[in-house]
């Protein structure tokens, strides 16, 4: 896998770039009145980014408000003497529509799933074990599965790369935290068919909608400031951080121990809301699950020995670290058109 990276050096772009992190709605004119730059050098940077491929718009559905009950992450070793290539025709990503993230390199893998019950993710499951396992793509007992029931746990970053890139670029900044989601919608026809639409096609205005749906744009109007104020759909920026210098991902998931207290748990969640190289994670009363960055290996060994130090004397029992690196890793994410059509 080819890597271009860009060397952002002016103070101007660097600061655009963490406002378009952090604030993915926020229009030029608004970074202008911010920053106190020029729109039109605010415009041209925005447009230089996209078309690079640097960063995108996304709209993000909140799977518990929208009627999803389970998150499932199963991660793995893969059998060595099967590459990638001899796996790509029997892609899960190609025949379930409930995932929405794929790591994987020929080494190993984790994906990301988001389920209306048990019995989609066991579905998914049965797939891997038997396709998968009848053509000898997995190393022996080498895959584990983590269960998120989404009433009772809770995200505390969601492919958030505010503080990471804020990080990168040497500027302090206040992320907002999004309000945790707190009763599942009960959506209607049309607002199902928008929402559908609005994940898929982000940058898509009123008119478009309309064209699609056959609705007025007073109506898609009403029912889109319906389905974000609601928080049942919120706009991030995707960024190609590995167009950043980021080298490594990390996941990691571990336990909780029986005497783990709330106080355990919510330390837990503190010490990754805070580190900025952390940009998804999530936790329930028994286990939680992250997503990291790293520029060096060097960087990720540092932040790896103080993570389990810091965390092991939390009543926490580690459980497993997995490295990918962009250069050997295939990477699929932001899958959630594919998801809304379940849903529907």
């Amino acid at each position: 896998m080819f890597l271009m990276e860009i060397r952002i050096e002016s103070p101007v772009e660097k600061e655009v770039l963490v406002f378009l992190a952090v604030h993915p709605d926020i229009s030029d004119g608004d970074i202008s009145d911010k920053t106190g730059y020029d729109i039109r050098k605010v415009r041209l940077i925005r447009r230089k980014w996209i078309s690079h491929g640097l960063l995108k718009k996304v709209m993000v559905p909140d799977f518990y408000t929208v009627g999803f009950e389970l998150l499932t992450v199963i991660h793995g070793d893969f059998n060595i003497e099967t590459p990638y290539k001899k796996r790509r025709r029997y892609l899960p990503s190609k025949k379930f529509d409930q995932i929405f993230y794929v790591q994987a390199s020929d080494l190993q893998h984790v994906s990301m799933s988001a389920a209306k019950n048990f019995t989609q993710t066991r579905r998914y499951m049965d797939y891997m074990e038997s396709i998968y396992g009848r053509h000898n793509f997995f190393a022996k007992d080498a895959n584990s599965y983590i269960w998120f029931p989404l009433e009772l746990s809770k995200i505390n970053k969601f492919f958030d790369y505010g503080y990471l890139i804020a990080d990168r670029m040497g500027i302090d900044i206040d992320c907002p935290q999004k309000k945790p989601s707190e009763k599942v919608m009960s959506l209607s026809i049309n607002e199902k068919s928008i929402l559908k639409f609005m994940v898929e096609s982000p940058n898509d205005c009123d008119m478009s909608l309309s064209a699609k749906s056959g609705l007025s744009r007073q109506t898609i109007g009403k029912i889109r400031k319906k389905l974000i104020c609601s928080g049942a759909v919120s706009a991030k920026t995707s960024i190609d951080i590995s167009m950043l210098g980021y080298m490594y991902t990390a996941f990691r998931c571990a336990q909780f121990t029986p005497n783990a207290k709330e106080q355990t748990i919510s330390f837990c969640e503190e010490h990754f809301k805070k580190d900025p190289n952390t940009f998804w994670h999530i936790t329930s009363k028994y286990t939680f699950a992250s997503l990291s960055a790293y520029r060096t290996y060097r960087e990720y060994e540092k932040a790896e020995r103080q993570c389990r130090r810091l965390l092991m004397d939390q009543c926490i029992i580690w459980k497993k670290t997995r490295l990918f690196r962009f250069e050997d890793a295939h990477v699929s994410d932001h899958m959630y058109g594919r998801i809304m059509s379940e849903r529907a």
